[in-house]
């Protein structure tokens, strides 16, 4: 193919290459676990799950093919679940959309009027035009599509970045613009399979690629021999991948792990080290799935997740924040506050650690401790910082505020005012506070019991009324929230 290759790590940036290359009125295949076409009809609220929705508003595509992986369409379990995801997506879209024809290895539909095709790698029809090839690599890694559940993830992976560009190759697609994105950010691709994304560049770009495609050979190798518990043999392939990509991480990332897994911590923690040295990305608060299963409520296998982060790396700040959630969930508000000072103690722009501060000390009766944390939080994002999240967008407009909890936060504050007895301010923090839809019915309460101490009837029932009005979108919004797991 060698066609020009952009790989980038949150996927909604792709809209930004797609811009710049001008794309207008073209052919899409979407390789992904996820269709990242949620309708949404302001760009401002673009995110990775919903990018595909200004793509197609802005007349960049005439036709989508998604590509899903093979196991969609393996049981019928898995043919609902993709179907339901389909149906889901299409009724929140205008007229205009919807499914044309189910069959038992791909799906035809209409998006907005225009040809949406679901298929496999091997069902994808032949496509006569030059192409724009998107890859997420959570493809590679995600075995079906899940909905309204969390994604399950394949150990080893259900294919190969070889095998995905053999079979694009078998379908004779033809790509004049490809774009990649390592979807790490979020725990949808987990960080020993973030090489992926640039092996996949490698052999797409062609034979200027051939020496780095041969230690991506050996990075296989090593997973496979590590599969078959053959450790020794393991360690020689990604020594010799190291050397063959030396300015690669994985090696070392999988050299760390599998130290790890002998029990043997500073050869661990060397290699971790030297990892994080190469590519500081894998500093990442997404190193392991810790995140993944706390928000599952998975809490023993999210802790031991976060334990093993701290053994590679024990000043990681994430990982002791995760350790904090652990505590948290179990409302062991003395645990959680240690956690999260020693995070902040580490790294004190850390905006999860300051409002998770916020609440253990809040719930810990330390008000005075809270405010001032959930302050720095608020100061933290208005800096431009952003907590981990599955919500992901990449960053826009100077300035742009990338925490999409920062209006919760000021409800927090305003809550903690409260509790005060600094009702004034409490009031302040609200009116700053409904500024997003992300606050809902009980902020907006507790709004209207402050106006009512101050007798300020009116602005209090006024404050009721929305209330009432707010709790179907309320439930609504965050069942969405809670569901959507995938961008």
């Amino acid at each position: 193919m060698n066609p020009p290759v952009r790989v980038l790590e949150l996927h909604d940036a792709a809209l930004g290459v797609w811009d710049e290359a001008g794309v207008e009125n073209r052919i899409l295949v979407h390789l992904d676990a996820h269709h990242d076409m949620w309708w949404i009809d302001d760009e401002r609220s673009t995110t990775a799950a919903n990018f595909l929705c200004p793509a197609i508003a802005r007349g960049m595509f005439r036709e989508i093919h998604w590509v899903v992986p093979d196991g969609a369409f393996h049981t019928g379990t898995a043919r609902r679940a993709l179907h339901r995801q389909i149906t889901s997506m299409l009724r929140r879209h205008p007229a205009g959309s919807r499914i044309v024809n189910s069959g038992t290895g791909s799906i035809t539909a209409e998006i907005q009027g225009r040809p949406f095709t679901i298929c496999t790698a091997d069902t994808l029809p032949k496509i006569r035009d030059e192409v724009v090839l998107d890859i997420d690599v959570d493809y590679l890694v995600i075995p079906q599509v899940s909905h309204n559940c969390a994604d399950i993830h394949s150990d080893p992976p259900w294919r190969w970045p070889a095998e995905v560009v053999a079979r694009l190759e078998h379908a004779d697609v033809r790509a004049s613009l490809v774009t990649i994105a390592y979807s790490v950010e979020g725990c949808y691709t987990p960080l020993r399979w973030k090489y992926f994304g640039d092996e996949l560049a490698a052999r797409l770009r062609g034979p200027a690629d051939t020496g780095s495609i041969a230690g991506f050979e050996r990075m296989r190798d090593g997973v496979m021999a590590l599969r078959d518990a053959n450790v020794d043999q393991a360690k020689e392939h990604y020594l010799e991948a190291a050397r063959l990509l030396p300015g690669c991480a994985a090696p070392e990332h999988h050299l760390a792990l599998l130290h790890l897994r002998r029990g043997d911590r500073p050869s661990a923690q060397f290699h971790s080290a030297r990892a994080r040295q190469i590519d500081p990305s894998y500093a990442t608060g997404f190193a392991t799935l810790g995140p993944h299963f706390f928000w599952q409520a998975r809490h023993a296998e999210a802790q031991a997740e976060f334990q093993d982060a701290l053994i590679l790396n024990p000043l990681d700040p994430h990982a002791s924040i995760g350790m904090a959630w652990i505590a948290g969930a179990r409302r062991d508000w003395r645990g959680a506050i240690e956690w999260f000072e020693r995070s902040v103690s580490t790294c004190d722009e850390n905006l999860d650690a300051h409002r998770g501060l916020g609440d253990a000390y809040m719930e810990a009766g330390d008000l005075d401790a809270a405010a001032r944390h959930y302050e720095r939080s608020l100061q933290l994002a208005l800096h431009g910082h952003k907590p981990m999240s599955w919500h992901l967008r990449a960053p826009g407009t100077s300035g742009e505020l990338m925490d999409e909890d920062h209006c919760i936060g000021y409800a927090a504050l305003g809550r903690v005012h409260a509790r005060r007895g600094a009702a004034d301010k409490a009031i302040a923090c609200y009116r700053i506070a409904f500024t997003s839809r992300n606050v809902g019915v009980r902020q907006r309460l507790q709004l209207a019991r402050l106006l009512a101490g101050r007798k300020r009837w009116r602005e209090a029932f006024r404050e009721m009324r929305l209330a009432a009005g707010q709790i179907p979108a309320s439930a609504s919004w965050h069942t969405r929230r809670i569901f959507r797991t995938g961008p």
